[in-house]
């Protein structure tokens, strides 16, 4: 399966930018894809695994068959950093013939795949499973290695038998979730170079413990682990010269069209479309307040308004809290081509509609 082990639960339809384009849905080239979970990091656990993703930069996923062959090997660059690029590739040695599939994120806002297409997977869930299966391993790891990759050794053998914290990765709209008491055992290893190998099996017991699409609890439920974090001395980007011949851009509804076609050529061209339309200030009208596609959900966008005039920073919330500042997507929310405004307490974003619940 391509885009993951169909393992982690997506979250009810929260609407936002991800949230829509997990279910194939972007409005033009404007999608944003934020890396970092949608809850705040308030407990220890929740910090430390933070402190794992953030050691690191490059990632290698491995999906290993019932047989105990690599079904799919996923190698990409990630960062924790809003609006940047990352790229994920993913090799299938076990298809007839060898298949290999890329997607990319530039900017933080235009999602490119080559290779996706006709493969059954969608492009968006390709680029957030790996954040979300990396974040699980960093969660595992920062529970074998509560003093950071630093303390992991030439060779390390790991031995949980009953940990008391859930495992969890939330995104916007994807997410996983290993409920305690759970036991987690195997093998993590550090290079020379900083990178940190590891094959890890965990076995959760705990309540709400997810294991397919929609969180069905199951247990016991196991899950298995294994790959690679890898340090590069600089943030990714991706070169501007790459041509983008064979790569497919998600343009209206969930219809694809090729980026040639889209009327980009390169990856430079690609980084600048649409990175400045979030619509024009507009003085007569005031989003702010929490929106919901029902007032009943538990989550959903606070928009507030930012020191630049009428500028809003539409932030995600859920149970665990809200997007940061930073993470939070802008807009001028007037004129914007991914939102439209239906009437003082209904809007359209990314083809989902809100209603204002409070002010």
């Amino acid at each position: 399966m391509m885009a993951g082990q169909g393992r982690m639960a997506r979250r009810g339809s929260t609407g936002f930018a991800l949230g829509r384009t997990l279910r194939g849905a972007c409005a033009g080239l404007g999608l944003v894809l934020l890396p970092l979970p949608s809850q705040a990091c308030e407990d220890a656990a929740c910090k430390a695994q933070t402190a794992w993703m953030e050691a690191f930069n490059g990632v290698q996923i491995i999906q290993r068959g019932a047989d105990g062959k690599a079904g799919t090997i996923i190698t990409g660059r990630y960062s924790t950093k809003p609006d940047t690029d990352m790229a994920f590739s993913y090799d299938l040695p076990i298809a007839e013939p060898p298949k290999k599939a890329e997607v990319a994120v530039l900017n933080g806002m235009i999602l490119l795949d080559k290779g996706i297409e006709g493969s059954g997977a969608s492009p968006a869930d390709s680029m957030i499973s790996p954040l979300v299966m990396a974040r699980i391993a960093a969660g595992l790891l920062s529970q074998a290695f509560p003093k950071g990759p630093d303390s992991v050794g030439a060779q390390e053998v790991v031995a949980i038998p009953r940990g008391t914290v859930a495992i969890e990765a939330a995104f916007l709209s994807a997410g996983a979730r290993f409920g305690a008491p759970w036991s987690l055992n195997g093998t993590a290893s550090r290079a020379g170079n900083g990178s940190i190998s590891y094959a890890l099996v965990l076995k959760s017991e705990g309540e709400g413990s997810k294991e397919q699409t929609f969180g069905e609890a199951r247990r016991p439920f196991t899950y298995a682990a294994e790959g690679r974090f890898d340090v590069f001395p600089t943030d990714f980007v991706m070169d501007g010269a790459i041509s983008l011949e064979g790569w497919m851009v998600r343009a209206e509804g969930i219809d694809p069209k090729p980026a040639t076609v889209a009327g980009l050529r390169t990856i430079a061209e690609a980084r600048v479309a649409r990175k400045n339309d979030i619509g024009k200030p507009d003085a007569t009208r005031d989003f702010s307040g929490f929106w919901k596609e029902k007032c009943s959900n538990t989550y959903g966008l606070k928009i507030s308004k930012q020191p630049k005039a009428h500028l809003y920073a539409l932030a995600f919330c859920g149970p665990g809290g809200c997007d940061t500042p930073v993470e939070a997507r802008k807009s001028y929310i007037a004129g914007d081509p991914h939102m439209e405004i239906v009437n003082a307490t209904t809007l359209t974003i990314d083809g989902s509609t809100y209603l204002r619940c409070e002010r």
